[in-house]
C-alpha cells in the first residue's frame, strides 16, 4: 500500500503496571494508560479517502496539516486530549503526553524542515532525493487518535480498511 509514511505511533494500553518493561514509566506500584496513537505522512490524493474513514469513527479524532498551514481537524476545540497517563501512590494523575492543534501546528515546520534536510542526504538528481522533495512538498502530515485505549486493535483497523498493511509494530499481528 502506497501513500503513508509513519514517522511515530504507540499503542493502546490499558493499566500496565509501570514497572512493566515495554510500557511502564513513572514510580513503581503505578498504572500507566495510553491511547493508540498514530502520525505520518499522507499523500494528498489519499486525504479525503483517509478522513472520510476518520469521521466514520467516533472515537477517532484527527489533525492534517500540508507544509503550507492548510489544516483540517474534527476536533471541536483547542483543548488538549491525554494520550498518555499515569496514576501512582501519593500521587495525582500524571498525564506527560497530549495531543492538540497548538503543539501540532508547531511541530509541523520542523517536521517538514526534517524532512527537507533528510532529502539533501542524496544527490541532487537521485530518485532518493526527488521521492523525498516531492513528499515533503506535498503530503499531508496527520496525527489520529483513537480515543478508546481498552480497544488495542481498533486504530489498525481504520487503516487496513483503507488496504495498508500493517507490519506487526505496536503489539498488532
Amino acid at each position: 500500500m502506497r501513500g503513508f509514511l509513519t514517522i511515530n505511533s504507540q499503542p493502546a494500553v490499558d493499566g500496565a503496571p509501570s514497572d512493566d518493561k515495554v510500557h511502564g514509566w513513572g514510580p513503581s506500584n503505578g498504572y500507566v494508560y495510553q491511547k493508540a496513537y498514530l502520525e505520518c505522512f499522507v499523500a494528498p490524493e489519499r486525504l479525503d479517502e483517509v478522513i472520510a474513514h476518520f469521521d466514520r469513527n467516533p472515537q477517532i479524532t484527527y489533525h492534517a496539516v500540508n507544509a503550507q498551514g492548510d489544516m483540517r481537524t474534527n476536533t471541536q476545540s483547542d483543548a488538549p486530549n491525554a494520550v498518555t497517563w499515569g496514576c501512582f501512590p501519593h500521587s495525582e494523575i500524571l498525564q506527560p503526553t497530549i495531543v492538540e492543534s497548538i503543539s501540532f501546528l508547531a511541530w509541523k515546520d520542523e517536521a517538514y524542515e526534517l524532512g527537507r534536510k533528510w532529502a539533501t542526504v542524496y544527490e541532487p538528481s537521485s530518485p532518493s532525493r526527488n521521492l523525498l522533495q516531492g513528499l515533503f512538498d506535498s503530503w499531508f502530515l496527520i496525527n489520529v487518535v483513537h480515543n478508546d485505549f481498552k480497544q488495542p486493535d481498533a486504530i489498525f483497523k481504520v487503516f487496513e480498511s483503507l488496504g495498508a498493511e500493517t507490519n506487526g509494530t505496536n503489539g498488532h499481528a
